[in-house]
């Protein structure tokens, strides 16, 4: 007779050793398919010519193993529907977009990155999850590094803000990774270096932005590493420690508020050598809120408004300094959302943004561990970078699935815990033991 609780299928069971963050869960996934997995975060984590030739297969054998384990998975979904509501939009979209076939297109494939999403959630433990993205930006970085004192204007993928933002991500994994105790030894080693180099490309490309995340990031897992765990040992230490973290800042916002931010502003961008417009996105934001009145409820639909046969479109592309015809963006996802899908996209946007952090921010209380603090940290980067960048106007993006991934999981943990504390309440009224 075997007295041990059974086997959980998504992460090990929620005792106090889990509880306490100690254990990052158990295997749930093949090696195979965990390879599979960091293949599919390298050919998304950036776009390069010839992509599709590896993600469309990949896409098939992701949508097969959502049907094959689609007893445990769709229920999921179902509990996971906002995920799904700018997907199902976008493809509703074809009967109003003057691109009916992109439209649908757009939406379908959006559609199966949010089952991706889904299935990654479930079938994966989240320290397979890490370890995928980890190797994706490892040899992405491999990639790059040859080049490095040589980027030019736009850096090696086109633009240096995309360039330093996903050295940001490589650089959360690696840390994930080097300070998850937990961890493969020999991958931990591996992972240490890589964080100091990922630091140097972010303040190489200039970026202000990923500068700040980088520098916040590697406070926060750095703190959490080597100070959180033992903060549990003095009682109520982390809610006195934490109550003292915000009262600092919103100290330093009043102080901000009141002695006048624009010189500080100013000179911030000055010293990485940006100006007050953000690289022109504030010109973007106002076209974009011009453009939205002219189709309030619905928008342009999917794909409908960077076309080459809509002359403001071109206008903008020619005042940002863009060939005709080029693919571009509002470089804000709500403002995208708005502009192709109207306020109906606007609104389930807030929604969808809104529930991942709050499922986010309740898994990281529950488990306090480097893991979860990796998820509640690029939640945070992706929900930030949302206002200057139209990441969730994308299809196959790394950062967005991370986002998706991180909130799903949640509800995947929670179902564990709630299974395990059945059993312990069954074995404690007389039940019989499991086989």
């Amino acid at each position: 007779m075997n007295t041990a609780y059974p086997q959980l299928m998504f992460e090990a069971p929620a005792t106090p050793a889990t509880r306490s963050g100690s254990s990052e869960g158990t295997h749930s996934a093949p090696l195979w398919e965990q390879a599979l997995l960091g293949l599919w975060f390298y050919f998304t984590f950036i776009v390069r010519p010839g992509n599709e030739l590896v993600l469309y297969p990949m896409s098939l054998y992701w949508l097969g193993a959502f049907v094959i384990h689609r007893r445990q998975l769709v229920p999921l979904a179902f509990r996971s529907w906002l995920v799904f509501a700018i997907p199902i939009l976008a493809t509703l979209s074809w009967a109003w977009s003057p691109v009916p076939s992109a439209a649908l297109r757009f939406g379908a494939m959006m559609t199966l990155g949010s089952l991706v999403s889904v299935y990654v959630a479930a079938r994966f433990a989240p320290h397979e999850i890490i370890r995928a993205v980890f190797f994706a930006g490892f040899f992405s970085v491999l990639e790059v590094a040859p080049a490095i004192f040589d980027f030019g204007n736009k850096g090696p993928w086109g633009e240096k803000n995309i360039f330093a933002v996903r050295m940001v991500v490589v650089m959360l994994t690696a840390m994930a990774t080097a300070y998850n105790k937990h961890e493969i030894p020999w991958l931990r080693l591996l992972a240490f270096p890589l964080i100091p180099i990922c630091f140097i490309f972010i303040v190489i490309a200039q970026s202000a932005t990923s500068l700040v995340f980088a520098s916040g990031s590697v406070l926060a897992m750095t703190t959490i590493w080597l100070f959180w765990s033992r903060f549990s040992r003095i009682r109520h230490l982390r809610t006195t420690f934490m109550l003292m973290l915000t009262f600092g800042a919103l100290t330093a916002l009043y102080i901000l508020a009141n002695t006048g931010t624009e010189g500080i502003y100013e000179n911030f961008l000055n010293s990485l050598g940006k100006d007050s417009t953000l690289t022109g996105r504030t010109m973007l934001w106002d076209a974009a809120d011009r453009i939205v009145r002219e189709r309030p409820m619905l928008g342009t639909g999917a794909e409908g408004f960077w076309v080459w046969n809509r002359g403001d479109a071109q206008t903008l592309l020619e005042l940002s300094h863009k060939t005709a015809g080029t693919k571009f963006s509002f470089h804000n996802s709500y403002l995208e959302m708005q502009v192709h899908f109207g306020y109906v996209g606007l609104v389930l946007t807030y929604m969808v943004v809104g529930w991942c952090l709050w499922r986010s921010v309740l898994a990281w209380i529950a488990t306090q561990s480097i893991v979860r603090s990796f998820f509640l940290l690029i939640t945070g980067i992706v929900f930030v970078s949302t206002f200057t960048e139209s990441w969730l106007y994308v299809v196959f993006d790394t950062s967005v699935t991370m986002f998706y991934v991180s909130a799903i999981s949640s509800l995947v943990r929670q179902d564990a815990r709630a299974r395990e504390d059945r059993y312990r309440a069954y074995e404690q009224a007389g039940g019989q033991e499991y086989d």
